[in-house]
């Protein structure tokens, strides 16, 4: 049965297939973590490509056919241009992102993290990046998703999050 969706969502990996396909993995308000199939955003024409790079906030309406998710249209709300311009931003934000991807749970919604990653985004794009910021809601994420009952000091966070990931983080 198919079933059409519109939601608002953190695009927090994509994946290119081949041909002119993508994978999105998107952190949707309703829906949470699901990875949605973007058949042709790859080409020259595609009017989605724009709007499905990693870290944007769009709009997407969503096909749901046999458990599996497709993507229709999108709109972009923000691109967060203001981090995106700024290297250490830049990395914040995809180390956050990654981490997100990593640890949450995929068709399972999540309101609370979602608070705390458009907070977050907020947070980074209005101040001097503050690797101060990011580990206070790196604390707050793990404290939400039950991977800690305290805060953990700026010092251990980073190895605190890669035994519990499993790998090694990107940057930072």
């Amino acid at each position: 049965m198919r079933q059409s969706l519109k939601t608002r969502g953190f695009v927090l990996k994509k994946r290119p297939l081949l041909n002119r396909d993508i994978i999105l993995t998107l952190f949707s308000e309703g829906l949470g973590k699901i990875n949605v199939f973007a058949h042709g955003a790859r080409t020259i024409t595609s009017r989605r490509l724009s709007h499905i790079d990693t870290g944007n906030f769009i709009t997407s309406e969503i096909d749901k056919r046999e458990g599996r998710y497709y993507l229709k249209e999108t709109r972009l709300i923000s691109g967060f241009s203001q981090i995106k311009s700024n290297k250490n931003k830049v990395n914040y934000l995809s180390v956050f992102l990654f981490i997100l991807n990593k640890i949450l749970p995929e068709d399972q919604r999540e309101e609370s993290v979602y608070i705390i990653l458009r907070n977050f985004l907020i947070e980074i794009s209005k101040k001097n990046e503050n690797l101060n910021v990011m580990n206070k809601y790196l604390n707050k994420l793990i404290i939400t998703l039950g991977y800690s009952k305290e805060e953990i000091n700026d010092e251990r966070i980073t190895s605190y999050i890669e035994d519990v990931i499993g790998e090694k983080l990107p940057y930072i």
